[in-house]
């Protein structure tokens, strides 16, 4: 009897502490724009899970990482440098409702590998590299620019690869789902 009124007792703490969490408050934009210029390790690959807009400067003064959105959010997006990858995410269990999608302005002396997880924004000017892998997960938009040897697009969802301004001699185009892909090359 004193068993099942253990597991009975842990059971209910348990899912009042499911209950709890689920109901947490999303912390909404206060209106007022700033921007946090954040110090960065080099670079070269970028990954964004969220509903971000990132604008990226391949080849300027780098590694530099900008965030700009309402004051009470810029918190709360994360911009970390793990080995050779920018990760931008909000953080963890925090859901932002901001007045304007916040943007990420970043800078690298080059890029190899562009990822997307998720309804973002993706823009990159610059790109010079042998090889450049881009990958787009969900709604989101990814738009190239530049000169490269050989690009790998990868899409599933429903989102948009546009690579029309990235020259470059081969490319390798994967499409699963409904999203639409535009590239440039002179061989494939």
């Amino acid at each position: 009897m004193k068993l099942k009124f253990n597991l009975i007792t842990i059971f209910a703490v348990g899912l009042s502490l499911l209950l709890a969490a689920c109901g947490q408050q999303p912390i909404k934009g206060s209106g007022k724009q700033i921007t946090d210029n954040r110090s960065a390790a080099s670079f070269n690959k970028i990954v964004l899970l969220g509903d971000f807009e990132v604008v990226a400067t391949v080849g300027g003064q780098g590694p530099q990482v900008s965030v700009t959105a309402d004051d009470n959010i810029v918190p709360f997006i994360q911009t970390n440098v793990k080995g050779d990858t920018l990760t931008v995410m909000p953080a963890k269990n925090k859901n932002l409702l901001a007045t304007s999608k916040p943007k990420i302005t970043v800078n690298a002396a080059d890029l190899t590998k562009i990822e997307l997880d998720g309804k973002g924004m993706v823009n990159v000017v610059g790109l010079k590299a042998d090889k450049v892998k881009v990958k787009l997960n969900g709604t989101g938009q990814i738009t190239l620019a530049g000169n490269v040897q050989a690009v790998d697009l990868r899409l599933m969802g429903t989102g948009i690869i546009n690579a029309k301004d990235l020259k470059a001699n081969d490319a390798e185009i994967r499409l699963s789902g409904s999203g639409q892909v535009s590239a440039f090359a002179t061989k494939n």
